[in-house]
């Protein structure tokens, strides 16, 4: 399995321990997995989603596929070389603006660049 801390904390599967890796690329095997079609579940932890998700909640993504992706959606994504579990606050043309629950701006990223849609239906 893949671990990595963040600056806001790690993000580690349900169940596991984590361990130190490459910084920002905690999610590589959920996004494989995403781009296979498969749902994720893992326990982010940090307080950047507070309230929405709080550290060590359970979390389940699916893929994105072909849904119309929209400003207050959740999404797992990549923002020059590190991944997030944050929402959509602006869309552009083309782009989508990153960030979390507290004003904090990750920055731009393409549709190629998220990968999963976190679910609310749990």
């Amino acid at each position: 399995m893949v671990y990595a801390w963040k600056a806001y904390g790690y993000q580690s599967p349900v169940g596991s321990n984590p361990t130190s890796s490459a910084m920002g690329l905690w999610a590589k095997s959920y996004i494989e997995k995403l781009q296979r079609g498969e749902v994720v579940t893992f326990r982010p932890h940090g307080n950047s989603m507070t309230p929405l998700i709080k550290s060590g909640d359970v979390c389940t993504v699916s893929p994105i596929g072909t849904t119309t992706l929209q400003k207050g959606n959740i999404v797992l994504c990549k923002i020059k070389g590190n991944h997030y579990l944050h929402k959509i606050i602006a869309v552009g043309k083309g782009k989508y603006l990153i960030g979390n629950n507290h004003g904090r701006k990750n920055g731009w990223c393409r549709r190629e660049n998220i990968y999963g849609l976190y679910r609310t239906d749990e």
